[in-house]
């Protein structure tokens, strides 16, 4: 890789990470949920199938946006640090090697709620803007 590409590539992750850093999303939780708080780094482990329980609450489901391609990106750059390419390759190895799947994926928001209303173990990130009173935010 050249400079110039690694140069671009830093400040592609600086400029989302800036943006996430403005808390443009939300990590939430169902009401039913015995999730209060959650750090950065239990965050990135559920979402990278690192750990599939947390202390205190049990198992966890991660879920994410399906349509939101740009969220998504921001999220992961924000959370676990990673881009595209290294999230596909993490995802490839876990799945390669049978120890974890990806998120499960809603195709609208308005699913993801309902899944997060309906299965108090389920967590997923969305925009602030969707949020919805019936929901409890864990991070930030």
């Amino acid at each position: 890789m050249n400079r110039g590409h690694l140069l671009a590539l830093t400040l592609s992750a600086l400029a989302l990470s800036a943006q996430a850093q403005s808390t443009d999303y939300v990590v939430v939780v169902g009401n039913r949920s015995p999730l209060k708080h959650l750090s950065q780094h239990d965050i990135s482990n559920v979402f990278l199938g690192r750990v599939e329980w947390l202390p205190g609450s049990g198992t966890v489901r991660p879920i994410e946006p399906k349509d939101d391609e740009e969220l998504r990106l921001m999220f992961h750059a924000a959370i676990t640090g990673m881009n595209e390419h290294k999230l596909r390759a993490h995802w490839a190895a876990m799945v390669f090697t049978g120890k974890a799947r990806p998120p499960a994926k809603c195709a609208t928001i308005d699913l993801l709620r309902t899944r997060l209303h309906e299965d108090p173990h389920a967590i997923a990130y969305l925009r602030r803007h969707d949020m919805d009173p019936a929901l409890k935010q864990v991070f930030p």
